[in-house]
């Protein structure tokens, strides 16, 4: 750790301020962000500069970083910066040259600077390149809303902001800050890329839905509440095509967010090309595995699909926990008001006292198989991770193990019913929207009428519905993970599955690997 008296100790070399050279190649910047809570380390805040010294001086230099999005930064700059004669042609950002390094091996990196007009609330955006131009924007919108800043590296606009923070359900101007950006662009640089990097006081699970297939979430808490904060909106790209990545910090804001090119995703997700290639093979409407039952137990979801309930990997059905039948805040599972299909759930009969031999030993091979899966979650590399379904877009999801079938909130008659298996028909019935929850890793699956997939508060492991609102409180019994073509519970007790594996079948969380193949509509 490089000391700050060290840093600051009078020069015995003269140190060249001349601003980096500027950045050849596009669309491959490695961004981060992170709410520094102020430049100082120490308890009483005394160090200065601090942060930029060992955070900043890491971000950069450790960990490639390439444009670092820094709100909470302090007053001003660093006091030992030197502001360049620099003047944009629209005021409100300054540009300072920064040495990260030291006085006899200079390291000098800019600063780019804007004042919201609040204590210790300032903005910066850090990088080696040279902008072309930068920009204080006031955010429009109902709120009093702290200014947001942009920087111009080649051709491509990053921005940084700081939403308010009104509260864990209170609405705020996240949606304005987008949207000011939106504008921005649309008038003055129509056609080049932009992303904002900001912390919106806000979970990705409250946005609306219209704006999550553009957002980029390292799915893992970023403040030390618990919540999600600190995400990018993308103009161009989406979690598949970007990986967030989450490194530790010392600010109140726990972890800062990298963001890095997936090579294995350029050009839409292998997902996306994949059923589009299908289409032009007439096989939308169904997939059959080869040799169905011999592809493994780490088949992922373009490869073969072993049986269900057979292999390594096979989930419990397991329920979710006690708090899935408290029936009260924003954790409680349906019980029966409101839900759909709840008559297929019984009410505990085969519980209790009575719990056999077979019982335990059913209870040992489910935490066996729950421990396969966790495996395979943390061994997900990034070009598995382009199979994932992109929170905001729509599919239509096939089973793998069922031919000519697909997901659907209705009976093969037509009637409304609880969501089953059915034949492809092209009905609206067959659509689900995947979205953020609230939830840092969990997802909602949202039917086109709005109610979404939950799990029923039974010993039956049964699937219902329930009406959801992402803006609003969903329980986490309608939480859902995706694990290599599989839809898990998120504690990974269960796979969702037909059961029987037959048309008409309701759905429930069961033991056993079993396969969905996501195909986006368009």
């Amino acid at each position: 750790m490089l000391a700050a008296a060290g840093f600051l100790a009078p020069a015995l070399v003269a140190v060249d301020w001349t601003s980096p050279p500027a950045h050849a190649v596009e669309n491959d910047r490695v961004a981060g962000q992170w709410n520094m809570n102020g430049e100082r380390d120490g308890i009483d805040g005394t160090v200065p500069e601090s942060r930029w010294l060992t955070q900043i001086r890491r971000m950069l230099n450790d960990d490639g970083v390439q444009v670092a999005s820094l709100q909470e930064a302090g007053n001003g700059p660093p006091p030992s910066s030197h502001q360049s004669e620099r003047v944009f042609p629209q005021p409100g950002v300054t540009e300072h040259l920064y040495n990260i390094g030291t006085n006899s091996r200079p390291d000098i990196v800019n600063i780019y600077w804007a004042d919201p007009g609040q204590q210790r609330n300032g903005l910066a955006i850090a990088s080696r390149e040279t902008a072309r131009d930068a920009v204080q924007l006031p955010v429009g919108g109902r709120f009093n809303s702290r200014p947001m800043m942009g920087v111009q590296f080649g051709e491509t606009w990053y921005f940084n902001a700081h939403a308010l923070s009104n509260g864990p359900t209170a609405p705020n101007d996240a949606e304005d800050i987008i949207e000011t950006a939106r504008q921005f662009m649309a008038r003055y640089h129509p056609g080049q890329d932009w992303v904002v990097l900001a912390d919106f006081n806000r979970s990705p699970g409250r946005m609306p839905a219209n704006l999550q297939n553009h957002i980029v979430a390292s799915n893992q808490p970023t403040h030390q509440g618990g919540g999600e904060l600190d995400f990018a909106y993308m103009q161009n790209e989406n979690n598949s095509t970007v990986n967030a990545v989450r490194g530790g910090t010392n600010s109140d804001h726990t972890a800062y967010v990298r963001y890095l090119p997936n090579p294995y995703c350029g050009g839409g997700s292998p997902l996306r090309r994949r059923a589009e290639e299908e289409k032009k093979d007439d096989h939308s409407d169904s997939v059959k595995p080869e040799n169905p039952g011999t592809g493994g137990a780490d088949a992922g979801p373009h490869g073969t699909a072993p049986s269900p309930g057979t292999g390594a990997g096979a989930a419990p059905s397991a329920p979710d926990g006690d708090a899935r039948a408290t029936g009260v805040g924003e954790d409680a599972a349906p019980t029966g008001n409101g839900a759909r299909g709840t008559d297929t759930a019984p009410s505990g009969a085969g519980t209790g006292a009575g719990a056999t031999d077979s019982d335990a030993r059913g209870a040992d091979t489910a935490e066996a198989g729950k421990k396969e899966l966790e495996r395979r979650a943390d061994s997900m590399d990034p070009e598995e991770q382009c199979h994932t379904p992109v929170p905001g877009d729509t599919y239509r999801i096939f089973p793998h193990h069922l031919d000519n079938a697909v997901l659907a909130d209705e009976y093969p008659e037509g009637n409304a019913a609880p969501p089953t298996v059915k034949k492809p028909s092209g009905s609206d019935t067959e659509k689900v929207q995947v979205l953020f929850s609230t939830r840092p890793g969990e997802y909602l699956l949202a039917f086109d009428d709005g109610w979404c997939l939950t799990r029923y508060a039974g010993p039956s492991n049964a699937v219902t519905e329930i009406p959801c609102d992402p803006q609003t409180a969903v329980p986490t019994s309608a939480h859902w993970k995706f694990l290599k073509g599989q839809i898990v519970t998120p504690d990974l007790g269960g796979t969702l599955q037909p059961s029987p594996n037959e048309l008409g079948a309701p759905l429930k969380t069961e033991t056993g690997l079993y396969q969905w193949r996501f195909e986006p509509v368009r």
